[in-house]
């Protein structure tokens, strides 16, 4: 089924495309009616700023940093901002140095950039964010009626185990693929994390960092960083690094406030 969220991506492209031809038309009407000439291929390049937001949104879904708090969001939002106007300035430099007798000097570009779009480039990646955070609540709150796996048929030696999920202590990514890790055994499947995810329990099955997710139901004991982060001991006696990113959800779901240990 498709996710929520990849309809705020489907959305973000419609409306930059829209911007982009919004830019192209604007730029020929005001050389029409002030008597310039028009160039396509520079009102192009400018206007490439507003495609900007298609793979930048991709990037903040796919590394999930809608999902940081909103302490750390305060700095996130300028940051892909800069990041946003850095890009644009570069990509006007890098296709202008090849198409064009002369490149666009990007501190220049990079100045015009902050000075024009800072603050509508922050608002579009505000409401980006929270368009992000409200079709995932959705799908979380939508999930009861969803069935997921009871077991995973797993392969080892070329013979496929069939594995109960409760059976199953943490899996871990190894591009290209993923390790499951059962008290006995230790499997790799040619699969991504993120697919794998889609198939468990989130209430059992809680991604704890980018390459991880744990059990719940495994979990020993979890010990501060002192840094935002946790390490998780499970019940194997193996170690899993907690990001802070993903703190709350587990705070939640173990019902209990995570304090730093002594």
């Amino acid at each position: 089924m498709k996710q929520p969220t990849s309809f705020v991506i489907f959305w973000v492209t419609i409306a930059s495309t829209g911007f982009y031809t919004y830019q192209l038309i604007k730029d020929f009407i005001e050389s029409e009616m002030k008597g310039y000439d028009y160039y396509f291929s520079e009102s192009a390049l400018f206007g490439s700023i507003w495609l900007l937001f298609i793979p930048l949104t991709i990037i903040t879904w796919k590394k999930d940093f809608f999902r940081l708090t909103n302490k750390w969001l305060m700095l996130m939002i300028p940051s892909l901002t800069v990041g946003h106007i850095l890009s644009y300035a570069l990509v006007v430099w890098i296709i202008s140095g090849i198409f064009m007798k002369k490149p666009f000097v990007i501190f220049r570009n990079f100045k015009f950039g902050l000075l024009e779009y800072f603050l509508i480039i922050s608002i579009v990646y505000f409401l980006i964010i929270f368009l992000l955070r409200i079709f995932t609540a959705k799908n979380g709150s939508g999930k009861a009626s969803v069935s997921y796996a009871q077991n995973l048929v797993l392969t080892k030696n070329s013979r496929k185990d069939i594995i109960p999920v409760d059976g199953i202590i943490s899996i871990h990514a190894n591009t290209p693929y993923v390790e499951v890790i059962t008290h006995d055994k230790k499997y790799l499947e040619k699969i991504s994390l993120k697919e794998l995810q889609q198939q468990l329990d989130p209430s059992i099955f809680l991604r704890v960092h980018k390459s991880a997710i744990i059990n719940l139901h495994q979990v020993k004991s979890y010990t501060s960083r002192m840094n935002g982060d946790y390490d998780i001991t499970l019940l194997n006696d193996n170690q899993v690094r907690m990001s802070r990113n993903f703190a709350p959800d587990f705070k939640r779901l173990v019902k209990q406030d995570i304090t730093p240990s002594g």
